[in-house]
Protein backbone atom coordinates (compact mmCIF):
# COMPACT_ATOMS: atom_id res chain seq x y z
CA UNK A 1 0.00 0.00 0.00
CA UNK A 2 1.44 3.18 -0.83
CA UNK A 3 -0.08 6.58 1.24
CA UNK A 4 -3.37 6.79 3.05
CA UNK A 5 -6.24 5.06 3.17
CA UNK A 6 -9.50 6.07 4.94
CA UNK A 7 -12.50 3.74 5.93
CA UNK A 8 -14.74 6.27 7.44
CA UNK A 9 -17.60 4.13 9.17
CA UNK A 10 -21.18 5.68 10.71
CA UNK A 11 -22.51 3.08 13.43
CA UNK A 12 -24.56 4.60 16.27
CA UNK A 13 -22.20 5.15 18.95
CA UNK A 14 -22.58 7.64 22.31
CA UNK A 15 -18.90 9.10 20.99
CA UNK A 16 -17.00 9.48 18.12
CA UNK A 17 -13.66 7.04 17.57
CA UNK A 18 -10.43 7.94 15.69
CA UNK A 19 -7.81 5.11 15.09
CA UNK A 20 -5.33 5.87 12.35
CA UNK A 21 -2.93 2.34 11.99
CA UNK A 22 0.60 2.49 10.79
CA UNK A 23 2.06 -0.80 9.42
CA UNK A 24 5.26 -1.84 11.35
CA UNK A 25 8.19 -3.80 10.69
CA UNK A 26 8.50 -7.10 12.23
CA UNK A 27 9.47 -8.37 15.62
CA UNK A 28 13.44 -8.72 15.57
CA UNK A 29 13.71 -5.67 12.95
CA UNK A 30 15.98 -3.29 14.78
CA UNK A 31 13.40 -0.85 14.63
CA UNK A 32 11.13 -2.77 16.81
CA UNK A 33 12.45 -1.44 20.00
CA UNK A 34 11.85 2.16 18.96
CA UNK A 35 8.54 1.69 18.45
CA UNK A 36 7.81 0.54 21.83
CA UNK A 37 9.27 4.07 23.08
CA UNK A 38 7.25 5.50 20.83
CA UNK A 39 4.20 3.93 22.23
CA UNK A 40 4.89 4.59 26.07
CA UNK A 41 5.82 8.62 24.72
CA UNK A 42 2.54 8.30 23.36
CA UNK A 43 0.05 7.07 24.87
CA UNK A 44 1.09 6.25 28.51
CA UNK A 45 0.03 8.26 31.43
CA UNK A 46 -1.17 12.30 31.81
CA UNK A 47 2.37 13.45 30.44
CA UNK A 48 2.07 11.44 27.68
CA UNK A 49 1.80 13.80 24.31
CA UNK A 50 -1.84 12.57 23.34
CA UNK A 51 -2.81 13.24 26.84
CA UNK A 52 -1.63 16.77 26.64
CA UNK A 53 -2.93 17.33 22.94
CA UNK A 54 -5.96 16.28 23.51
CA UNK A 55 -7.14 15.20 26.62
CA UNK A 56 -6.13 18.28 28.36
CA UNK A 57 -7.42 20.99 26.13
CA UNK A 58 -10.72 18.71 26.47
CA UNK A 59 -11.21 17.32 22.74
CA UNK A 60 -11.34 14.02 23.80
CA UNK A 61 -12.45 11.73 26.27
CA UNK A 62 -9.73 9.49 25.59
CA UNK A 63 -6.19 8.48 23.65
CA UNK A 64 -3.77 6.07 23.46
CA UNK A 65 -0.76 4.11 21.37
CA UNK A 66 -0.59 0.75 21.11
CA UNK A 67 2.05 -1.40 19.78
CA UNK A 68 0.13 -4.95 18.53
CA UNK A 69 3.35 -7.37 18.73
CA UNK A 70 0.80 -9.91 19.84
CA UNK A 71 -2.34 -9.81 17.44
CA UNK A 72 -1.48 -8.09 15.06
CA UNK A 73 2.65 -8.25 14.42
CA UNK A 74 2.59 -5.12 11.88
CA UNK A 75 0.18 -2.73 13.33
CA UNK A 76 0.68 0.14 15.17
CA UNK A 77 -2.49 2.29 16.14
CA UNK A 78 -3.31 5.51 17.38
CA UNK A 79 -6.52 6.47 18.81
CA UNK A 80 -8.55 8.98 20.19
CA UNK A 81 -12.29 8.88 21.57
CA UNK A 82 -14.00 12.26 20.96
CA UNK A 83 -16.86 13.34 23.75
CA UNK A 84 -20.42 12.97 23.41
CA UNK A 85 -22.16 15.53 21.29
CA UNK A 86 -18.88 16.88 20.03
CA UNK A 87 -17.82 17.36 16.61
CA UNK A 88 -14.72 15.35 16.57
CA UNK A 89 -12.80 17.58 13.44
CA UNK A 90 -10.63 19.39 15.96
CA UNK A 91 -9.25 16.89 17.64
CA UNK A 92 -8.29 14.53 14.44
CA UNK A 93 -6.61 18.33 13.43
CA UNK A 94 -4.64 18.84 17.28
CA UNK A 95 -2.90 15.37 17.08
CA UNK A 96 0.95 16.01 17.53
CA UNK A 97 1.71 13.76 13.69
CA UNK A 98 -0.43 16.48 12.16
CA UNK A 99 2.13 19.40 13.24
Amino acid sequence: QQGERRVPLRLPASAPLLEIGYKNPPMGHPDAFALEVLQYLLGTGRGARLHRALIDPGLAAEAGANNYWDHYPTLFLVRATGLPGKDPAPSTAATPWRR
